[in-house]
């Protein structure tokens, strides 16, 4: 049904974006097609950043990304683009699934 790689977090997404085509499910009704389409894709990508087997990767290029923003010199960690808050979103669910 699904492909090889993060199955469950791939079937969680194919339910839940089937619920919403549901009579009376769909919350996001009231948005425009833009609209929708940013929130669909940022919905897959934190769901599918869930996969506990990718854990180690998303922590090292979280790492990488503190470290690079830390030599610009700001001092401030700035999510200024849209992959930035993806990532440290995501990261921080795994960060916090792995202290449980």
């Amino acid at each position: 049904m699904y492909n090889d790689e993060s199955v469950l977090e791939n079937h969680h997404l194919a339910v839940a974006f089937k619920l919403l085509q549901e009579d009376n499910c769909d919350i996001f009704t009231n948005l425009t097609k833009k609209q929708r389409q940013t929130l669909r894709k940022m919905c897959i990508d934190m769901v599918l950043a869930t996969d506990m087997s990718k854990h180690m990767t998303l922590l090292a290029d979280l790492k990488t990304m503190v470290e690079t923003k830390k030599v610009a010199g700001s001092g401030v960690l700035l999510l200024d683009n849209y992959q930035d808050r993806i990532q440290v979103h995501t990261d921080y669910h795994c960060i916090t699934c792995s202290l449980h």
